[in-house]
This record gives structure tokens, C-alpha cells and sequence, in this order.
């Protein structure tokens, strides 16, 4: 098995994805309407700053508009 998919590589991924799913959930305001798509986009995104490129929350590389015309930062 390759050491990007070992046990504890897939614990810390499962982290990851926590955490950007728990970032995202946390903006959302209680009564709000929530467009899914933009926010699974803004979750994958999250995850693989993360955990393939290593960019961490503070970088400058955070600030990627996300494409598709809606205007979204994350």
C-alpha cells in the first residue's frame, strides 16, 4: 500500500475533512437557506489545499476565488 493511503495518512485526511466541514458549517447563520453546491465546493476545496498541497488556513494561497462565476472566495 502506498504511505499516502496508510492508516494513519487516512486519520489525518479524516481530520482534515472534519475540520473544513465544521469551518463551513460554522458560517451558516440559524433560518439561512444553504446552497449545497457552493458549499461542498468550498469543503473540497478546503480539503485539498489541506491535505495534497499542505496550504494551511493564514496562507496567502487561501485566498483562491473559486471558479464558476458565483464570486465566491474561500
Amino acid at each position: 500500500m502506498m504511505p499516502s493511503f496508510a492508516g494513519e495518512r487516512m486519520r489525518a485526511y479524516g481530520a482534515i475533512m472534519c475540520d473544513a466541514t465544521m469551518r463551513e458549517i460554522a458560517s451558516w447563520r440559524a433560518g439561512d437557506r444553504v446552497e449545497l453546491s457552493g458549499a461542498m465546493r468550498r469543503i473540497t476545496l478546503g480539503v485539498i489545499l489541506r491535505a495534497v498541497l499542505g496550504v494551511e488556513e493564514g496562507d496567502a494561497v487561501m485566498e483562491v476565488q473559486v471558479s464558476g462565476g458565483s464570486g465566491e472566495v474561500f
